[in-house]
């Protein structure tokens, strides 16, 4: 990794697994950090354990509360990040849920459309004034993106997609609806890093970042199903190291390489993959999984 001194990242879901291994390469290079998350006592743990690893020489980092699944927590957010910081350098959507019950967000929509989709695109949009400020302020480096997709995004165009049931929770597959619908939620990742790319492309780097089978909240989640997809989802004796898992979206934020081409979907470790085909399509990015889509059903204004 390049020396980060004088830049400004924002790591969701930094204080455990994935996150927090971004978080703490991040912070040993010289950034500033920012972990968002809903849980401030987990933050400040991982503070701790940054604190005490042999490696850490000193650093500026900072928890603010973040809830992916509340719009308004999202609004809140900006505000106090605004309050804080004239720019964004490094932008890990990195947060994301894999829930087996049936629930959903505070405003009401399924669980993993909102968390892992919603949310991230959101937060994108409303922080993109800041991102392309860290353009002028950085000449010859473009600010970066990155959102957390998965290999199993590639299960999300089986049966096509339903426009009119974007979480895919009321099909019917041999997944479970809850498995679908983190499936959609992860498609949903890659259309939107496409959709940004061609909107925004000549002035920020996006990215989809599939990190691999790793050892983390999400995959304790997969494990409990896993007889379910023989072949498809591997059981927790196969998963990697959460340091491991943050190798590709560390890679496709800060590499001097990777900053010469947007719009790309990286797989482990650290290159670049092919999404499914579907995801090229600027009328399905568009219309019948681009978030936007659900967004204008409610209204919120920054104020």
């Amino acid at each position: 990794m390049p020396d980060l001194t004088g830049m400004v990242a924002l790591v969701t879901g930094g204080n455990s697994g994935i996150g927090f291994e971004t978080f703490r390469a991040l912070v040993l290079k010289g950034a500033k950090v920012y972990i968002a998350s809903r849980n401030e006592a987990r933050a400040r743990n991982a503070f701790c354990k940054l604190e005490n690893d042999p490696d850490f020489k000193g650093g500026v980092y900072e928890f603010l509360p973040l809830d992916l699944g509340s719009l308004r927590s999202i609004q809140d957010f900006v505000h106090e990040f605004q309050s804080k910081e004239q720019h964004l350098d490094l932008l890990f959507n990195n947060a994301g849920v894999l829930e087996p019950n049936t629930n959903s967000t505070k405003d009401g929509y399924e669980i993993h459309l909102g968390v892992n989709a919603l949310g991230p695109y959101y937060l994108t949009k409303l922080l993109l004034p800041l991102i392309l400020t860290a353009k002028q302020r950085h000449p010859g480096k473009l600010p970066r993106v990155c959102f957390a997709s998965s290999i199993a995004h590639h299960y999300a165009t089986k049966k096509g997609f339903d426009p009119r049931n974007p979480s895919g929770e009321k099909s019917m597959s041999v997944f479970p609806n809850f498995m679908q619908a983190y499936a959609n939620s992860k498609m949903m990742a890659v259309l939107t890093t496409l959709l940004f790319d061609r909107q925004y492309g000549k002035d920020v780097i996006f990215s989809a970042v599939n990190p691999g089978l790793v050892k983390s909240d999400i995959s304790r989640n997969i494990t409990k199903v896993s007889t379910v997809f023989v072949g498809q989802i591997i059981s927790s004796h196969l998963l990697h190291d959460t340091r491991l898992g943050a190798l590709t979206q560390l890679y496709a934020n800060t590499a001097p390489e990777a900053g010469k081409e947007g719009g790309c979907y990286y797989v482990p470790w650290a290159r670049i993959g092919e999404p499914e085909p579907i995801a090229y399509d600027n009328t399905v990015q568009d219309t019948s999984m681009y978030p936007k889509t659900h967004l204008q059903w409610r209204t919120f204004s920054m104020s």
